[in-house]
């Protein structure tokens, strides 16, 4: 392993895992969420709007748990060079193009030539792409296989094949994770009085469907991997948080996919 790669992987073994005690204090609220975002009723604007503060609270509580677990991501902008190291290593050319520092923490694409119309500026090849077919071959194959969420939802394979690579400190895949945000600025991040504000919108129903979910997706893999053989052998859930798990949705559209 290269140093650079070492570095990633040391501050990425600095994760801790989920006591079993928060985990039994986690399954009732979890339990809790799950039946509040799988519900079909209809409900008034009002009353959608209580029970969506019931969710944050909820929500608000599982997160407070869970704080002190919160997996260290490197920091990105001491990563890029690795990164472009390992591009190049596998075969990718982006001679055209850098990534540049636009905001603190923030990264852009620049070109570094006038680029004409349709002429090719980046070139990546199928190994390092991190997709469906990816995710099928890893060792989240065999779940991907005999879950019914996990076959029918694509971008949650990839998110899971992405966390799975993660948590495994010799990945393959350890310079590209190494320079991913550690959060996003979107809806899924919202505090319940920014989502108030977005009341009067025509998109609130659409937030609401979002949020509930992700949630009710979070709470299934968070049962998943208490209960299943083979998801337990992953150990994913000993580090599965709701901050973890949007976040990794989010990433699956960082990552490229393949049909």
């Amino acid at each position: 392993m290269k140093k650079a790669d070492k570095n990633i992987s040391n501050v990425l073994l600095q994760m801790k895992k989920i006591p079993k005690q928060v985990k039994e204090q986690l399954k009732p609220l979890v339990q809790k969420l799950l039946s509040k975002c799988s519900s079909a009723k209809a409900l008034t604007k009002k009353a959608e709007w209580e029970e969506m503060v019931e969710i944050f609270e909820t929500l608000d509580a599982i997160q407070d748990l869970e704080k002190n677990y919160k997996i260290p991501f490197p920091e990105r902008k001491n990563n890029w060079e690795r990164f472009y190291e390992w591009c190049e290593e596998n075969g990718a050319d982006f001679s055209s193009i850098e990534i540049q520092e636009v905001k603190e923490s923030n990264f852009g694409t620049i070109a570094k030539k006038n680029i004409k119309e349709n002429e090719p500026f980046l070139k990546v090849p199928r190994k390092i792409m991190m997709s469906e077919i990816s995710a099928k071959k890893s060792r989240l194959g065999p779940l991907i296989s005999s879950d019914p969420i996990l076959q029918h939802m694509p971008n949650v394979q990839v998110a899971m094949h992405l966390l799975t690579e993660l948590l495994d400190p010799k990945s393959f895949w350890l310079p590209y994770i190494s320079i991913l945000p550690s959060s996003y600025s979107t809806i899924l991040y919202f505090t319940l009085n920014e989502i108030k504000e977005l009341q009067k919108s025509p998109a609130i129903d659409e937030v609401f469907k979002l949020i509930r979910s992700v949630i009710r997706q979070y709470c299934y893999f968070f049962q998943l991997f208490q209960r299943d053989t083979y998801a337990k052998s992953l150990n994913i859930g000993q580090y599965f948080t709701y901050d973890l798990y949007r976040n990794f949705l989010y990433f699956d559209g960082t990552v490229k996919r393949i049909e």
